[in-house]
């Protein structure tokens, strides 16, 4: 009862600066018996400080506290003050061996631990039993390398190189079937992935695109997009841009069934809906830049210096 009026006077000093949210716990308590049943319903998660909670309060059998203290090291086999207050209980209760095999667990768990801890001082006479050196804790062994090295083919390339393009089938607003390989093997193409024509801001990036189109074409590089629009929707949307804009430069593809948003990932699977996406694809048919997200690519002056940047890069 005295280690819990102490603790009582204690914890009583830190209550006066007014902690409210525990005032109906106990946590304050004047009553020792009423303080302790909260810090051992506080400590039923760390089972070395409930063992040394009930050892305070009065648990002063031998069995006891081996119990606790094996219960403790199960808690963290790899702690180290568990496993010391293990050691010592079993010495203090006679089982002289187990403490030994204990305390060569012990070496070895505390070869980075301060030598100077209590708990350790608490364990002379069984270090002395057990020959230990002044130095009694394990050399700490570092390993030489980190672990099995995998096989260096097994990790991919050695340099990174750009993805292939997908390969697609889709038709024109006039229902002409075009193909990335077929129709645009061996140039550049930007390929421009928007949600139709009823998306403001898709109608916003094509009409950006649109006026640059003979740059890009004069540096080789051709442009297309690619419409979640079914064929019919397409088809007014083509006579929409030629009514507003006269001829539009820009052909346009149907992908209803967002086949190609899903083969490109302009598609959020959770939320099943396609994206916006831009991508700049060479001549030999690979992904050399790209931009997808929840918002339209609206810089196209910067895409045609990035393109002609990235296009003479050597191969």
């Amino acid at each position: 009862r005295g280690f819990g009026v102490r603790v009582c006077d204690l914890i009583g000093g830190c209550g006066a600066t007014r902690f409210p949210a525990y005032a109906s716990t106990g946590f304050f308590s004047d009553d020792p018996d009423r303080q302790l049943e909260h810090m051992m319903a506080e400590a039923a998660s760390h089972p070395y400080a409930g063992a040394k909670i009930k050892i305070g309060r009065g648990i002063r059998s031998d069995v006891e506290r081996v119990k606790l203290a094996r219960e403790a090291v199960k808690a963290g086999e790899q702690a180290v003050l568990p496993r010391a207050a293990l050691v010592a209980a079993l010495w203090h209760s006679g089982e002289r061996d187990a403490a030994g095999e204990e305390l060569k667990v012990l070496r070895k768990l505390a070869a980075t631990a301060d030598p100077d801890l209590a708990a350790f001082a608490r364990l002379g006479e069984v270090m002395n039993d057990q020959e230990c050196p002044p130095e009694w804790r394990a050399k700490l062994e570092l390993p030489k390398d980190i672990g099995e090295r995998p096989a260096l083919e097994t990790l991919g390339p050695l340099r990174w190189t750009p993805s292939t393009a997908p390969n697609w089938e889709l038709a024109d607003h006039e229902g002409k079937q075009r193909s990335l390989v077929a129709d645009y093997a061996g140039q550049p193409v930007v390929v421009i992935f928007y949600l139709g024509h009823g998306c403001l801001h898709c109608v916003e990036q094509l009409q950006t695109f649109a006026p640059l189109v003979k740059d890009y074409e004069a540096a080789g590089i051709k442009v297309i997009g690619i419409s979640t629009d079914t064929p019919d929707k397409l088809r007014e949307s083509v006579k929409l841009f030629t009514e507003s804009e006269g001829t539009f430069p820009i052909p346009l593809l149907t992908d209803s069934e967002k086949t190609a948003f899903k083969q490109y990932r302009c598609h959020d699977d959770f939320e099943q809906k396609a994206m916006h996406g831009t991508f700049l694809i060479d001549a030999r048919g690979r992904i050399r830049w790209q931009d997808i997200g929840a918002e339209p690519f609206t810089d196209a002056k910067f895409l045609l210096k990035e393109s002609q940047r990235l296009l003479a890069l050597p191969e």
